[in-house]
């Protein structure tokens, strides 16, 4: 049946697959890593919609499978980032009509008890709700005549939900006003956010993508992020998360651009003079989170262009 219409773009795949992989050492001590993926195919996937024709199309059940097979062949899924590739590398080369796949890692954090000082060899406790993250996307076109392809990866790494506070050492002062404007200046407050944070890598030789150290990075990363939002004499989120970026790039030159997205959770001092209580300047000490709504700011930071 002749149509007007024409597919523009698509993807599918499975998303939400739950992975627990536990590593078993010798001695006893075991390890354990509880991750959420999503994966997602790009291709000669246009029969499918367009004409019903499913002969291409690699089953969502199968592209769960296939993340199970991978994570029992592998010693170990960390880091996400290079289970991520191997995910993509597979569907790439297994499948010659795949020409994307991106995939999605949040790994959930869990500690390792402490029992009578001592770490326990095999049981854990959740290490909060923030996650660490990868996205992964890798492009191939596969050689007429060969096995091999040329390939592109993408990779941006973060982590999400990591909640921090401090009781002072932040301000707000010499803001716009206007007829719109009640918030009063302060010159010390408290400073509570959830922050999210990510940072790009573009690589397109694959033996570099393998031996890059995915974890010193996170590790460095989330390290100068909470030393700056601890030690910063904040003048206002923005120019704090601008100083976060700047450390991070000094000291990453893998890294390609961050970003980070921090909602200002609002803390606010508790009017008590109607009890004859002076709950202001140094006496404040009283306060009321207000969870709704909240201030949120967003950046994204790069490194100037050599030409500039």
């Amino acid at each position: 049946m002749a149509t007007s219409v024409q597919l523009k773009t698509q993807s599918y795949g499975k998303d939400r697959v739950r992975l627990v992989k536990v590593v078993r050492h010798p001695g006893g001590v075991q390890d354990l890593a509880e991750l959420t993926i999503t994966v997602l195919l790009e291709g000669d996937f246009e029969a499918s919609y367009a004409q019903a024709d499913n002969r291409n199309v690699v089953a969502t059940d199968s592209v769960k499978n296939t993340i199970y097979v991978l994570a029992k062949r592998l010693p170990s899924v960390l880091p996400i980032e290079n289970f991520a590739l191997t995910i993509g590398h597979h569907f790439l080369h297994t499948y010659g009509h795949v020409t994307r796949v991106h995939v999605s890692i949040q790994q959930h954090p869990w500690n390792r008890l402490v029992v009578d000082d001592e770490a326990h060899p095999h049981a854990f406790t959740r290490g909060g709700e923030w996650r660490r993250t990868t996205q992964l996307t890798t492009d191939a076109t596969l050689a007429a005549a060969a096995a091999t392809a040329a390939w592109t990866a993408r990779i941006t790494s973060g982590f999400r939900g990591v909640s921090v506070l401090k009781t002072t050492g932040s301000s707000f002062s010499n803001f716009l006003r206007d007829q719109y404007t009640t918030l009063a200046e302060t010159d010390d407050r408290i400073l509570s956010t959830n922050i999210d944070c990510q940072w790009s890598l573009s690589l397109t030789d694959p033996e570099a993508l393998r031996v890059t150290d995915f974890s010193h990075t996170f590790d460095v990363v989330r390290q100068h992020t909470l030393k700056l939002f601890a030690q910063d004499n904040s003048a206002s989120v923005q120019a704090t998360l601008f100083r976060m970026a700047d450390v991070v790039l000094r000291d990453c030159p893998g890294v390609q651009e961050i970003s980070y997205a921090l909602p200002n959770n609002h803390v606010f001092g508790v009017d008590l003079k109607p009890f004859g209580l002076n709950n202001t300047g140094a006496n404040l000490d009283v306060y009321m989170p207000i969870s709704d709504p909240s201030g949120l700011i967003t950046a994204t930071i790069t490194r100037k262009s050599a030409n500039l």
